[in-house]
């Protein structure tokens, strides 16, 4: 499922302002889906079976009240960071989690990278949109080549 306008304007744009800016702390991961692979990606970990990040509240609250889902069914909330390059990358096909989940991403910029799914359906990334499947549908991301960052925050959670 597909929304555009996911957020209220002023949640978004204050999520926008600080994770565009050069104070957002950006960490190096050398891989996007698994493990030994060739890609890399910069991300920062908001929650992953704990409280990882300051930027928490800020980030995850309003997209978990957005969701209706509590708290304690969250798995992971991450920030996602893909590089401009010059073709886009396709990253290893994947699902996030072996148990069953949700993923809702959202974009929080517009550019050319996308999502992919397993049957070739494409989720473009434009701002404030987000897509809310079920998580053992296998994905990846693609990389841009139009904007110097993509940003997508995703969150997995139990239903």
């Amino acid at each position: 499922m597909i929304q555009t306008s996911f957020l209220e304007e002023n949640y978004f744009k204050e999520m926008q302002t600080h994770l565009f800016s050069n104070d957002f702390p950006w960490y190096f991961h050398n891989s996007v889906a698994y493990e030994g692979e060739k890609d890399f990606v910069f991300a920062h970990i908001l929650y992953y079976n704990k409280l990882s990040s300051d930027y928490y509240k800020l980030i995850v609250l309003p997209i978990l009240d957005k969701l209706k889902v509590k708290e304690d069914k969250l798995i992971r909330a991450k920030v996602n960071g893909y590089t401009r390059n010059d073709t886009p990358i396709k990253h290893e096909i994947h699902t996030d989690f072996e148990k069953q989940h949700e993923v809702c991403l959202l974009g929080m910029n517009t550019n050319n990278g996308y999502t992919e799914f397993e049957d070739g359906k494409k989720f473009q990334s434009i701002e404030n949109s987000a897509i809310i499947f079920n998580g053992k549908i296998k994905h990846r991301s693609v990389t841009q080549t139009d904007e110097r960052l993509r940003v997508n925050i995703n969150i997995n959670y139990e239903r």
